[in-house]
C-alpha cells in the first residue's frame, strides 16, 4: 500500500510538471494554443507547437490573443497595438501630399507634392518631392518618432530647395515681369501619422522655417516657408 501511494504521488508530479512545462496561448475567440512562445511584438505572436518544438515558428496576430500563460505560471494580458508601426522592423511608407507649399501668400511655390518615407524605430526621414507651379523642389527632414497605439508623434528638422515661376509687381501697373524664382529654405518639422493596422495612414503637420531665396530672387519675396502636411499613404514593413 505505502508503495502504491508513492506510485501516485510520483506519477501525480509528473503529470503536473509536464502541463507545467508548456505555454498556453489563449485566443479571443476561445481556443487555448498548448505552445512554446518564441517572440512577442506589438502586433505578432511567434511560437512553437508544443508537441513539435522542433518545426517552424508559427505567427499569429496579436491582436487575435487575449493572454498568455507561461510555462511558470506567470500571465500576461495582450493588448495589441492597432497599428502597423513595428520598432523592430524597417518601414518604408509612401503617400501623396496635397498640402503644397507657400512662401509669398500661396504664389508660385505652392504645389502638391509626392513624400517617401523611411524609418525604424525612433527615427523617421522623408524626402518630399514638391510640384509647384512652372518648377519642382525637394525637401528632405529627420524626425524623431514616438509610436503610440494609433500612429504616432513625430518632431525633427529638415532643409529644402525648389525653383517655380514667380512674378515682379508694380504698385501701379500690377504684374510687371515674370522669372524663375529660387527657394532654399530650413525649418522645423512637426506632426502626427495615424495609421491602421492594414498598413494605411493619414499624416496632419507642418514644416515651417525660413526662407534664403530672396538673396537671389528678383524683387520681394517673403523669408519665411510654410508647408502644411495633409497626407493619405501606405506603410511597408
Amino acid at each position: 500500500m505505502k508503495r502504491f501511494c508513492i506510485f501516485l504521488v510520483m506519477l501525480l508530479s509528473v503529470g503536473i510538471c509536464s502541463v507545467a512545462a508548456q505555454d498556453l496561448i489563449i485566443m479571443r475567440d476561445g481556443n487555448i494554443i498548448e505552445a512554446k512562445v518564441m517572440e512577442i511584438s506589438p502586433t505578432e505572436i511567434g511560437y512553437k507547437r508544443f508537441e513539435h518544438l522542433d518545426g517552424p515558428t508559427i505567427v499569429i496576430p496579436a491582436s487575435s490573443v487575449l493572454s498568455i500563460r507561461y510555462e511558470n505560471g506567470t500571465s500576461q494580458t495582450i493588448r495589441s497595438e492597432n497599428t502597423a508601426i513595428d520598432q523592430d522592423k524597417f518601414i518604408f511608407g509612401i503617400n501623396a501630399n496635397a498640402g503644397g507649399a507657400f512662401n509669398y501668400f500661396w504664389e508660385g511655390s505652392s504645389g502638391a507634392g509626392i513624400n517617401i518615407e523611411l524609418g525604424k524605430g525612433k527615427f523617421n526621414s522623408e524626402i518630399n518631392l514638391i510640384f509647384p507651379m512652372g518648377g519642382f523642389g525637394i525637401l528632405t527632414t529627420f524626425n524623431g518618432f514616438w509610436p503610440s497605439k494609433i500612429g504616432g508623434f513625430y518632431l525633427g528638422g529638415g532643409i529644402g530647395y525648389s525653383f517655380y515661376e514667380a512674378y515682379s509687381w508694380d504698385s501701379n501697373e500690377g504684374i510687371n515681369d515674370s522669372f524663375t524664382a529660387h527657394s532654399l529654405t530650413i525649418g522645423l518639422n512637426i506632426g502626427y501619422k495615424f495609421v491602421t493596422r492594414s498598413g494605411m495612414y493619414f499624416r496632419t503637420g507642418v514644416f515651417s522655417g525660413l526662407d534664403f531665396g530672396n538673396l537671389w530672387n528678383r524683387g520681394w519675396t517673403l523669408p519665411v516657408y510654410i508647408k502644411p502636411d495633409l497626407a493619405i499613404g501606405w506603410t511597408i514593413r
